[in-house]
């Protein structure tokens, strides 16, 4: 008897934890891919919505460094600037492989720095393309990478947004894009250079 309520409890415990992690996220997920400013919004829409003739591809370098202006101008081609701070060769093949399912851009430039490892923090960088992992099936193989029990960890909803619920709240605000203004992808940084210079 006691067995039997034990298990009726857990069952219990384990539909309501259910309904909670189903419920929580859903609604991540709903306001994940309705942001309109910020590094998740960038990468949404280059995973699913850039057709730009020029890709830019990289890390911080890449994101901060290539101005759409200078290509546009003088190729004649339409650009987007796909770089994300911190993220490595694995997500930017990714990116590009999820571009090419949709079209075939007429220019790739690639503004890799660093070296080809196999390190617990290459693959921790990947967490960033967990959202996509039920909607883009070439993101799938490579984030599995990322543990043997990823795909157990991915039937969760609120796995793939973990720790990003600020970032998906303030990527849904109008402030975010005059704080961080973007041009094509294109993040520039401002900064004041206090030393001479030499010539």
């Amino acid at each position: 008897m006691i067995i039997k309520k034990l298990l009726a409890n857990f069952i219990l415990v384990a539909l309501a934890v259910l309904c909670i992690d189903f419920a929580i996220g859903k609604t991540l997920r709903y306001f994940y891919f309705r942001e309109t400013s910020g590094f998740h919004y960038r990468t949404t829409y280059a995973l699913e919505t850039t057709e730009a003739d020029i890709l830019v591809f990289g890390s911080s370098r890449a994101n901060h460094n290539y101005v759409p202006e200078i290509f546009e101008d003088s190729l004649k081609m339409s650009f987007y600037n796909t770089g994300r701070d911190g993220v490595d060769i694995l997500f930017q093949t990714t990116v590009l492989k999820s571009g090419l399912e949709r079209y075939s851009p007429k220019l790739i430039i690639l503004d890799y720095y660093g070296e080809f490892k196999k390190e617990t923090a290459t693959y921790d960088r990947l967490a960033s393309l967990l959202p996509y992992y039920r909607t883009h099936e070439e993101v799938r193989p490579v984030v599995e990478l990322r543990s043997p029990f990823e795909k157990i960890k991915l039937v969760s909803e609120i796995y793939p947004f973990n720790s990003e619920i600020l970032s998906i709240g303030i990527g849904n605000m109008d402030f975010n894009k005059k704080r961080y203004p973007e041009n094509k992808g294109y993040l520039p940084l401002y900064k004041e250079w206090n030393q001479e210079i030499d010539s």
